[in-house]
Order: structure tokens, then sequence, then C-alpha cells
């Protein structure tokens, strides 16, 4: 059985970026709407807010967002030092019990903004806008998802001393299976999470 824990959204810049590739192919193309979106980041505002769909919210997130760069470690997707190795000391680990990160976008940028107003300043209207972006990233990626036959949540803890009073990551999920309820595996609780552990994001 293959299995996608998800984690994150974004990467962290954690070391100098070599060139990128261009952005994932879009799978629509906004010019041809009755009305252009007002761009990632300013969600709220835009036209598709409440009514957007996957193929909207991933290609407006696509030109607004910094691709991840390539080439970059087969492990976690950052991009390599200049002497070739991968920066990353989780990599190393051999108790890390992943074998592969795949990220949407660097943590930069508008990324970095809206991912810090639904972690940490509790703007839970991203969860909807982040749902759908990650149903576009899966279906522009089928080559490589459609085989996993569970895509989980990696869990947030919401218990006594939590960082935050929900969990983020399942908000995304469900968010997603609403938008996409057939096409992809989403299952929930195969990973609990029992008390809180150190934030990762920072600690290099």
């Amino acid at each position: 059985m293959r299995l996608i824990g998800l984690v994150r959204l974004a990467l962290d810049r954690q070391v100098l970026p070599q060139p990128a590739l261009p952005p994932v192919a879009a799978v629509i193309d906004l010019r041809t709407l009755d009305r252009p979106p007002a761009g990632f980041g300013a969600c709220a505002d835009c036209a598709y807010a409440a009514t957007g769909s996957a193929p909207i919210c991933f290609a407006c997130a696509s030109e607004h967002t910094e691709p991840v760069a390539a080439p970059g470690c087969e492990t976690c997707g950052l991009p390599f030092q200049p002497d070739g190795s991968c920066g990353n000391p989780i990599c190393n680990f051999d108790d890390r019990y992943f074998d592969r990160v795949w990220a949407i976008s660097m943590r930069t940028g508008q990324m970095r903004t809206a991912i810090d107003r639904y972690k940490y300043g509790h703007k839970r209207g991203w969860a909807a806008i982040f749902g759908r972006i990650l149903v576009g990233f899966l279906n522009e990626c089928q080559d490589v998802f459609g085989p996993f036959h569970i895509i989980t949540p990696s869990p947030a803890y919401v218990g006594t001393g939590a960082l935050r009073p929900f969990d983020h990551i399942r908000q995304i999920v469900e968010a997603a299976e609403v938008e996409e309820p057939i096409a992809w595996p989403f299952t929930y609780d195969v990973i609990v999470k029992t008390a809180a552990t150190t934030a990762m994001v920072g600690s290099n």
C-alpha cells in the first residue's frame, strides 16, 4: 500500500536556489475567464473566493508564487547548495519515516504570507483556497500521485498546550475532499498525534 502524508504546501528556502523551472502548466487559461482572478494573496477580494474551483485557484497560485527550484534534492525538493549537496539535515536522518517530499511552491512571498495567516493568524478561510490548490496540484501530477492508495493529512495536536486550536492540515484536506470527493483517496486518522511537538519551521 502506498501512502502520502500531507505535511506542507510549500518549501522553506533554507539554501540559495538554483535557476528555477517554469511554473507547472496551468490546467486552465485564466485569460479565458469572464472576470480575472484578483491574484493569489488577494483571495478575499476575488470574484471566485466563494465559487472558485481547483483549476482556477491552482492556475492563479501557479502564476503568483515562486516555483520549486530545480535541480533539487530527490528527497526533500530543496535546491542544492553550491557544492551539490542538500542542506537539509533531515534528509540524512535514519528515522525520518518518509521517502519523498513534493511541494507546490517555495514558501516565499504571497505563499508565505498566506500560510502564516492561516496557521498562526487563524484565518481559517484559507483552508478552502488551499484545498482547491491541493486538488489542482494532484490533478496536474496524476502520473505521480495516481498510484497512491491513501492520501492522509499529517495530524496536528489540538489538545492541552496545543499551538493552535484546529488541525490546519486536516481542514485543508477536508476542503480538498469537498472540491474533489471521488477522484482522490483522502483518508483520515491514519496517523494520530497524541502530544505537542517542537515546531520544525525555522528550526533549520
